[in-house]
């Protein structure tokens, strides 16, 4: 082969070559463009409950999130589909007494279309090695000097309509914040739970709050597991 043939076929392999590069990176950039993701924040400020020297400290809480659903109104004759996100997605939302923003999902791709509404679950995990197996909802910390334990066994579905609905196309990035207040649940003063209310019946050092009324704390707890309804939000841009 000549010199010229042999310049000929570098230059073809050449742009062969960056054509399949482009076309690689033209695809990678429009892959992460169409998707929505999803953040959990959590609101949380340690609240003093009157006990004399004794306040609430979340050393960790935990949720798990089993399904995630968007509704996908797609048509203008109104046919509603509905796009799911299977868990489990287990998240711990408060660390060292202080909330976490936790980043469920970065860009999942979903059909174009208008989404009004978003649905999800709280449920146990499936995983026999899950802090939530055993309870969705699971909060370790300590009342004062004493250790506290909450367990909610109860699964929770919530439907939020967006406040205007998501339009999604091929070039779309939406955010979705699920919100969870857990001041709600703990501050008195905002209709939560007074835990100065909690014993430690059994007397074993732990105050224990649960589906198995251990410490004579059954009331606590039904008013623990309708608050978990209202404390959470949504939102989206």
């Amino acid at each position: 082969m000549n010199n010229m043939n042999m310049k000929n076929v570098l230059i073809i392999l050449f742009a062969v070559t960056a054509f399949l590069i482009g076309s690689c990176k033209k695809e990678n950039s429009t892959s992460i463009k169409n998707g929505i993701s999803i953040k959990v924040s959590t609101k949380f400020a340690s609240t003093n409950f009157n006990r004399t020297s004794q306040s609430l400290h979340i050393d960790e809480m935990w949720i798990n999130i089993s399904e995630i659903e968007f509704e996908l109104n797609n048509h203008p004759d109104s046919l509603i589909t509905e796009e799911e996100m299977k868990g489990p997605f287990e998240i711990k939302i408060i660390e060292n007494n202080s909330p976490r923003d936790v980043m469920l999902t970065d860009f999942v791709k979903l059909p174009d279309g208008l989404y009004s509404e978003i649905e999800f679950e709280i449920d146990k995990n499936p995983k026999t090695d899950a802090i939530t197996n055993k309870a969705s909802i699971v909060v370790i910390g300590s009342l004062g000097n004493q250790p506290l334990e909450i367990e909610i066994e109860d699964d929770f579905e919530f439907e939020k309509e967006f406040d205007t609905p998501i339009s999604l196309n091929n070039l779309s990035q939406i955010n979705v914040s699920l919100i969870f207040d857990v001041s709600l649940i703990f501050d008195p003063s905002k209709g939560g739970i007074d835990l100065t209310q909690a014993t430690d019946g059994n007397q074993n050092g732990k105050i224990e709050i649960g589906p198995n009324n251990i410490d004579g704390n059954n009331v606590l707890y039904e008013r623990l597991k309708d608050l978990i309804e209202q404390i959470i939000d949504v939102e989206n841009d």
